[in-house]
């Protein structure tokens, strides 16, 4: 499931051309595209991309053009009507168009609320607060805590921070040092942030390391 609904693809593509060679304003015309041209280019100079959240600048032009492609949609419809059989063609197409529309939404729901919930709860990062908790409760017993930071443990520093609620100053200090790459070891305090070796990090004395 992408970030936009299937049913809105023609919408758009419509609602470009409408826009480009329709009489829209050439200023209208000039910072909506600039405007949809930009957006990319931030998140472009970062790694993980495509990324949803780094380019959510994108909106609303897409819906801007899914808008124009409504409208002009609508208005070609009721100024045009070809019969087949004596029915309305265009209509006839609309209302697929509509009941295909919905399917893709209740698709969506349920990808969403049930597929989701089933085969990707670990992205939802539910138990980040809990493991905090525990090792608050089991640090006074350790002289440093190893958590992982792989898989659905990525960037797991980030939510130790936030729970801990640690000063963002002491932590920043504490980092001055080290690269800007976020695949290295991070650490505060007595916790440290790195893949976990399960063939030597065991074998390590229980009173020096978790």
């Amino acid at each position: 499931m992408g970030l936009l609904y299937l049913f809105e693809l023609p919408l758009i593509l419509f609602g470009i051309y409408k826009l480009l060679f329709d009489d829209f304003d050439k200023k209208t015309k000039l910072i909506i595209f600039a405007w949809f041209l930009i957006a990319p280019i931030p998140a472009s100079i970062t790694s993980g991309v495509p990324h949803a959240v780094r380019t959510l600048n994108f909106l609303p032009t897409f819906q801007i053009f899914s808008a124009i492609g409504i409208i002009y949609a609508l208005a070609f419809i009721r100024e045009n009507k070809f019969r087949l059989f004596k029915i309305n063609a265009l209509k006839l197409i609309a209302l697929g168009y509509i009941l295909f529309a919905v399917f893709n939404f209740i698709y969506y729901l349920d990808q969403y609320f049930i597929q989701l919930n089933y085969y990707d709860s670990a992205d939802w990062q539910y138990g980040y607060k809990q493991a905090v908790d525990e090792s608050l409760k089991l640090q006074g017993n350790y002289k440093k805590i190893v958590v992982s930071n792989n898989g659905a443990m990525d960037q797991s520093y980030i939510f130790f921070l936030f729970y801990l609620k640690y000063p963002p100053l002491k932590y920043q200090k504490t980092q001055e040092n080290n690269s800007a790459n976020i695949a290295q070891i991070l650490s505060f305090d007595k916790y440290e942030f790195r893949s976990i070796d399960w063939s030597k990090d065991p074998l390590s004395n229980n009173k020096d390391n978790q």
